[in-house]
């Protein structure tokens, strides 16, 4: 699976990662775990949620292997499915 860097903005990969290598990475990383718990703070209100959550945290493609995502302008009555957003090396 790819490996982006926070903001979800960026589309491009910082990388390819495994399963077990992620959930290493998830459970072994203090600058993770900071900025877990930062957007854990703001359960409660969810647009700050949803905005820290896009702003500091990373992001995988569990589907596969991609060299670069993008999202073209969004289809009337919503977001075209994830699939259409990403593009496999």
């Amino acid at each position: 699976m790819s490996f982006f860097n926070a903001p979800i903005s960026n589309q491009v990969p910082s990388g390819v990662t495994s399963v077990k290598q992620l959930h290493t990475y998830i459970t072994s990383n203090e600058w993770l775990k900071e900025r877990t718990l930062s957007v854990q703070d703001a359960l409660s209100d969810e647009k700050r949620f949803r905005k820290l959550k896009q702003n500091l945290l990373p992001y995988v493609t569990p589907a596969g292997v991609f060299s670069y995502r993008y999202r073209p302008s969004p289809l009337a009555g919503g977001n075209p499915p994830l699939a259409r957003h990403l593009v496999r090396r």
